[in-house]
């Protein structure tokens, strides 16, 4: 009997985690975001996080600014 994985994806993540997701560092990371060039993130309370679907699609439509992504 095999048992199924329970595991679920997050379906926010940090700008830690984000970075790690896109293959760049955290520094990397947040002058992209200062620059316009990531996905616009979401504010919960006072966290930011971003949509791993938005950061999937993003990649997937090769990285444009966030005003040609959005």
């Amino acid at each position: 009997m095999t048992t199924a994985d329970t595991t679920i994806a997050p379906l926010l993540v940090t700008a830690e985690e984000a970075a790690r997701l896109c293959g760049v560092s955290r520094a990397t990371w947040f002058k992209m975001r200062a620059a316009d060039r990531v996905p616009a993130p979401v504010h919960l309370g006072g966290s930011v996080r971003w949509r791993t679907d938005d950061l999937r699609r993003w990649v997937a439509a090769g990285c444009p600014s966030r005003e040609a992504f959005d």
